[in-house]
């Protein structure tokens, strides 16, 4: 029997640092004053949390997988592995609305699934099946397509054999006109949530009667909360007996709003990633269904600008809540960990749990699995070496190579392995994030979240530059890691150190570049890629960064030589090509601007973008008439987009067509009021001519009346 210890742990809702017990890898007690004197099996916390592991009952897919287009078992392993090392104990992958034969396949894929058991993986608790019985008003980005009417029949059609394979089912309750679903959904063991629905709250109350306990994504695919129409919404809040699931990325819901929340829900309220296929991919363009999602900064929304989910892992967010003030990180961890395990009745008792089971908190943001090695407990890193994208050019990096799988690196008495954020000191393990190896003295600098703490080392550590340089990629993957999670500061310290131990990396380089420019410093960014370019000349994304800081700093002839450069080696860059119009516009060269954006449209991925900026090109020029075709076409492939009409009425006016010009203005401010201000205009790179013009337009009588109202009403909440 093997017995260790973890003392001055901190555990939520407990006044004083615990002492825990464990015995063979097991939680068998906890308390105060139990550790045996002078006893050796002991990791000092030093007041870090401990807590279980993350559970998510939204989560539609990861790594690129959908959940609902599963054919075969295959890459559920994968999926798992890698959620648990994100520190998620149990998930319940999210079947949305699809084609009959498409959710029964994905359904038995999951209900087949066994895990072999040879590497830890997250657990998966059962189905959630999100539709197909939702409200069309309220579909969100649900295809009506494949929507169904609510009755007992269809459901039952739809769960076919693979009943007990569901653990939770969103519908809308107000389309169930027999009253008969909820009771035999309930018989079948079914968590029951309401969402994507216009229930009152009388249709609600009777629901949550009927046996559901839970609301999916609140706030986001049904009405908010209004004084004299509660809804469901306010129905959920204010009943005990219901939980409610929340998007805590920011954008789904306001930070502001989900402090309402919190402070009407409490303890009834839990985190949902609502995450897609592309979590774990970063940002980009991704298939879904028979249509495209773009991700940006974690946010993904559809080609009409629908939201439709995130890529921001469920841990990340407990980070956030407290950034924000949503509430204090005890509150924000349960909401991630214990409150999702009682939404669905799974225990959340320490007792028994095993080690690797455990979360090891330093900050709101650093975490950490733990596990136990030869006898010693550690720390894991919190995330596996995620698959890198080259198509990393919104957090400003290119393709990082990845480093030879099993390499090990000698540091003083112990290894430091690839994975592993821990350094072994003779018989003291301090499991601190490896910074700064400074050779010629012998030191270790290790810094953590909370503190940083030298520890000198009885020998001068020898490394050889190969091994030097193998160092510095593994601590670039980190960064890398770090920089998904938007940890971009923390990111930043360690691509520094990264290109100190492998200076001739050029990949290292473009990252630390990249890095700098997130966290706006073009000012470093600039000599940091040139670097890159210096020992790698053929590297597009460093010059479209290069062109992107040179462009930040006001220098937009060296910006359109970067991006130039950059367009020769990668010229299907579609997103280049716009910020190369927009360099030369900036220089004044309206011509170039023009040639610039021109191939935009045959490229293919932005066509409304391109005919929109190619207007605002020949406006400038003085061409009106051709300025007003671009924008027609581009109001023709949206009609919800504000800025070509608002440009299409103002070219309209110059034509002389002031009622045409009058109607469509009106209809671009209800759209989006902000492009009524100089401010927006500009920064949406309008030209002085179109700007005056537009303002001579916005100046009419019933325009000007229009704007004060709608900038005086306009919600500070974001789009649901």
């Amino acid at each position: 029997m093997t017995v260790q210890w973890l003392d001055h742990v901190q555990l939520a809702g407990r006044d004083r640092w615990q002492q825990v017990q464990l015995t063979n890898g097991t939680v068998t007690a906890i308390g105060t004053d139990l550790i045996p004197p002078n006893y050796s099996e002991v990791l000092d916390f030093g007041g870090d949390y401990l807590s279980l592991g993350g559970v998510d009952l939204q989560i539609n897919g990861a790594l690129g997988m959908p959940f609902p287009w599963l054919k075969t078992t295959e890459p559920l392993p994968e999926i798992g592995r890698y959620l648990w090392q994100q520190g998620i104990d149990a998930y319940a992958p999210t079947i949305v609305t699809a084609p009959l034969a498409e959710i029964h396949t994905a359904l038995r894929v999951i209900h087949e699934y066994a895990p072999n058991g040879q590497e830890p993986e997250a657990k998966i608790l059962g189905v959630h099946l999100e539709g197909p019985f939702l409200n069309p008003q309220k579909r969100g980005a649900h295809p009506q397509s494949h929507l169904q009417p609510l009755s007992l029949e269809r459901v039952q059609t739809v769960l076919g054999e693979f009943s007990d394979a569901v653990q939770i089912l969103t519908l809308a309750p107000e389309l169930d006109a027999s009253g008969e679903v909820l009771p035999y959904l309930r018989q079948l063991g079914i968590t029951v949530s309401l969402g994507h629905s216009l229930a009152t709250v009388e249709e609600a109350q009777a629901a949550f009667d009927a046996g559901a306990t839970m609301i999916t994504h609140a706030f986001n695919a049904m009405p908010p909360l209004h004084h004299r129409e509660p809804g469901l919404l306010a129905a959920a809040l204010t009943d005990q007996r219901i939980w409610c699931g929340v998007i805590g990325d920011g954008v789904h819901v306001h930070p502001q709003m989900l402090k309402v929340l919190w402070q009407c829900a409490g303890d009834r309220l839990f985190l949902v990633s609502d995450a897609l296929a592309p979590l774990g991919l970063g940002d980009g363009t991704y298939p879904w269904d028979q249509r495209h999602i773009e991700v940006k900064n974690g946010t993904a929304r559809l080609e009409d600008g629908i939201l439709c989910g995130t890529t921001v892992p469920l841990l990340a967010m407990v980070g956030r809540l407290v950034d924000w003030g949503v509430c204090d990180f005890e509150a924000a961890l349960a909401l991630a960990t214990l409150n999702p395990r009682r939404a669905i009745g799974l225990t959340t008792e320490l007792l028994g749990q095993p080690v690797s089971h455990l979360l090891r908190w330093r900050s709101p943001h650093h975490y950490e699995r733990l596990t136990t090695s030869i006898g010693k407990i550690t720390s894991a890193v919190k995330v596996p070496n995620p698959p890198i994208s080259g198509n990393c050019f919104t957090l400003g990096f290119s393709t990082l190579a990845s480093p030879p799988q099993g390499r090990q690196i000698p540091v003083a008495y112990g290894k430091l392995k690839k994975n592993s954020l821990s350094l072994q000191l003779g018989n003291c393990i301090v499991p601190k994030t490896l910074a700064r190896l400074t050779l010629s003295l012998g030191l270790v600098l290790l810094s953590g979240s909370l503190a940083t703490a030298q520890v000198v080392l009885p020998r001068t550590l020898e490394l050889n530059a190969k091994e030097m340089e193998q160092n510095g990629f593994i601590v670039a993957q980190e960064a890398l890691q770090l920089a998904q999670f938007q940890q971009f500061q923390e990111a930043l310290a360690r691509a520094k150190l990264a290109v100190q131990l492998a200076p001739q990396a050029q990949e290292i380089w473009a990252l630390l570049g990249g890095l700098y420019l997130a966290v706006n410093q073009p000012q470093e960014a600039v000599p940091a890629l040139e670097q890159s370019l210096k020992l790698n000349d053929k590297n597009p994304g460093a010059y479209f960064n290069l062109g992107s800081a040179h462009f930040r700093l006001g220098q937009y002839g060296a910006s359109v030589r970067a991006i130039e450069q950059g367009l020769a080696l990668k010229p299907d860059a579609t997103e280049e090509w716009f910020n190369l119009g927009n360099a030369y516009l900036k220089l004044g060269q309206k011509g170039s601007g023009d040639r610039a954006i021109s191939p935009l449209p045959a490229l293919g991925s932005t066509v409304l973008a391109s005919y929109t900026n190619i207007g605002l090109v020949l406006y400038e020029q003085g061409n009106i008439r051709q300025a007003a075709k671009n924008w027609e076409q581009a109001a023709g492939i949206d009609p919800k987009a504000s800025e070509p009409k608002l440009a299409l009425a103002t070219a309209l006016l110059k034509l002389g067509n002031e009622m045409k010009a009058l109607q469509l203005a009106e209809e671009a401010l209800r759209l989006d009021s902000r492009y009524g201000t100089v401010e927006f205009q500009r920064e949406n790179l309008w030209g002085d001519r179109l700007v005056a013009d537009t303002q001579t337009l916005l100046a009419k009588p019933p325009l000007r009346a229009l704007l004060t109202q709608l900038q005086r009403d306009q919600s500070v909440l974001p789009p649901p």
